[in-house]
Order: C-alpha cells, then structure tokens, then sequence
C-alpha cells in the first residue's frame, strides 16, 4: 500500500521495490504505527502531531492475535517481511527519539 498497490499479491512483484516503501516510511512526513505496538504508536501519533492524549485512544479495538509461532514460520524473506523488519528498526528509532518507549 507505501507504494500505491492495493495488494501485493495482485501486482506484478517486478513493480514492487521494498527500498522505495522503506524511503516513503522513513520521510519525516509520514507517520506510521503497529496495532500490536498500539501505546506506542499513539504515543507517536501525538509527538508528531500534538494534541492530549485522550484515554479512549489507548483502547485498541483492533489488537493483533498473540499465537504462538516456530521461528521457521516467520523467518521467510518475503517482500511483506523484509519490509516490516526495515519498517520496525524506523519505528524503534522514532519511538527513541520520541521518548515513547514503554508505554
């Protein structure tokens, strides 16, 4: 979606270039979260664009599933996972400098 296309799995992989998405996410202007780092990213949201942290924002209506995986099932090197390992290490940098860590 970073670079346009509704779904990857129906668009030519040809087109799809994890180091463009990597340099869109990691412009200044562009702000992005993780449902399953939901305190942080909304910490994040406020950092970047002010306003009071309101209680009803850290209720996560949509939280990720907790399911227990072997390593072999998340360490393929799919476009989607080499992506959101470059997309996390932004994250974690933004969460530092932001000083959201822990929420």
């Amino acid at each position: 979606m970073v670079l346009g296309y509704k779904c990857h799995s129906m668009t030519n992989e040809s087109a799809l270039s994890v180091d463009l998405a990597v340099s869109r996410i990691n412009d200044n202007s562009f702000y992005f979260g993780f449902t399953d780092r939901w305190s942080e990213s909304i910490c994040l949201f406020h950092k970047w664009f002010g306003g009071s942290l309101r209680s009803f924002e850290l209720k996560n209506n949509r939280p990720t599933k907790h399911i227990s995986l072997q390593k072999s099932d998340y360490e393929s090197y799919d476009l989607d996972t080499i992506f959101v390992r470059k997309a996390k290490r932004i994250f974690e940098k933004r969460l530092k400098a932001a000083e959201c860590h822990g929420r």
